[in-house]
């Protein structure tokens, strides 16, 4: 009689059939992702000065951005923007860290856990939901 491998065919696989630490871990980089890209959404540029009277896709280079901000609508619009832009960036960054310190308790890879995040984010800016 052939000796048949454990887990090949005929064999009945052990109960559940997926690693529920395997899931959590899907899970939490998804939702990282996820939150990261909504941050990245959200249109600091355009609230900052829209508060301020401009419209910054009517004037100047017509970027969302803290340079065209500073143009078109003065020193302390562009800073705000700028600054707004920086706490959406350490915001992403802050989600990626904590969800690789989940996915990595013993933290040898925690430095590089922000990076992905930190791309979804500009991903968000860069390519928003409405449009």
């Amino acid at each position: 009689m052939p000796i048949v491998p454990p887990g090949s065919f005929g064999e009945r696989p052990a109960w559940p059939p997926y690693d529920p630490c395997v899931l959590a871990a899907i899970a939490a980089v998804v939702g990282a992702l996820l939150i990261a890209y909504l941050i990245g959404t959200f249109p600091t540029a355009d609230l900052v000065a829209g508060a301020a009277g401009k419209d910054l896709s009517a004037e100047g280079s017509g970027n969302p951005g803290a340079t065209n901000a500073y143009r078109v609508a003065g020193r302390r619009v562009g800073a705000m923007v700028l600054l707004g832009d920086l706490i959406k960036g350490a915001l992403a960054a802050f989600f990626g860290v904590a969800f690789g310190g989940l996915l990595d308790p013993g933290g040898q890879g925690l430095e590089r856990s922000g990076t992905p995040v930190h791309w979804r984010r500009c991903s968000g800016t860069v390519i928003p939901p409405s449009g």
